[in-house]
């Protein structure tokens, strides 16, 4: 019976900690998300000259704006 007590003592530290990689994973990607939400919607605001002036083409930033708030990985830019 002691090996039983043990054995459920070992695994509550365990348990906590993937709980809590879980969670600080999940608060990760949410702030990822508000970020390129931010982002976007200050591309939404630019003008053409704006835009001209960071490098992006109205197209691209169309592009940008439609994406999905949890599509948050960098696109290739093309030469």
């Amino acid at each position: 019976m002691p090996s039983l007590v043990r054995a459920a003592v070992v695994s509550k530290p365990r348990l906590f900690a993937s709980v809590w990689g879980a969670a600080q994973l999940l608060c990760q990607r949410f702030g990822a998300m508000r970020q390129a939400m931010s982002g976007r919607r200050a591309l939404a605001r630019m003008d053409a000259r704006m835009l001209a002036d960071i490098g992006l083409s109205q197209s691209e930033a169309a592009f940008e704006m439609n994406r999905k708030p949890w599509d948050t990985a960098p696109l290739e830019r093309r030469q």
